[in-house]
């Protein structure tokens, strides 16, 4: 008798269980194949989520940004006072700050009248903070009162924006 190992008995008693019923067996697989879908889905909500959360901060142009401590999110931001921002140009190593206002809007789509929320940045256009070519090429459109700029590629929930801003 040759010696073919000791992983060889252990493995083919593994291959007759598993091919002795193939619906079993064909059950067995779809149930595996179907929790690798729903884990590989949960990571891509995740870092979809991950990267709508962080496009914006990362779009900031900045050596230092400050928060409120009690502030618990982005979205939900608690304000410092302006003499608090004014506070922090009084260090020598500190050679311009700017404030920007965070918030949530209500938007209804004049279309569908669907009411949705919206982040709403608000900042000093002469700040350059936000590394966005198209923010920083309508520097001189945002100095005007009640001017905003939506952007055209987001949710398709709010309409054609770019069609409604243009009349």
């Amino acid at each position: 008798m040759k010696w073919i190992g000791w992983w060889y008995f252990p493995a083919r008693l593994a291959w007759r269980q598993l091919v002795f019923d193939r619906t079993k067996l064909i059950a067995a697989t779809c149930g595996v194949l179907f929790a690798c879908v729903l884990v590989f889905m949960q990571l891509g909500f995740k870092d979809s989520l991950y990267a709508s959360a962080a496009s914006a901060p990362v779009k900031l142009d900045g050596d230092l940004f400050l928060m409120h401590k009690q502030s618990e999110a982005m979205w939900r931001p608690v304000q410092f006072k302006r003499s608090e921002l004014m506070r922090v140009l009084g260090n020598p190593a500190v050679a311009e700050a700017y404030p920007l206002y965070l918030g949530l809007a209500p938007f209804k789509n004049i279309q569908t009248q669907t009411k949705r929320t919206l982040m709403v940045y608000g900042f000093d256009p002469d700040s350059q903070m936000f590394n966005v070519d198209a923010v920083r090429n309508k520097h001189a459109e945002l100095r005007l009162k009640d001017t905003v700029l939506f952007d055209e590629y987001s949710r398709p929930e709010f309409g054609p924006m770019r069609q409604l801003l243009e009349m």
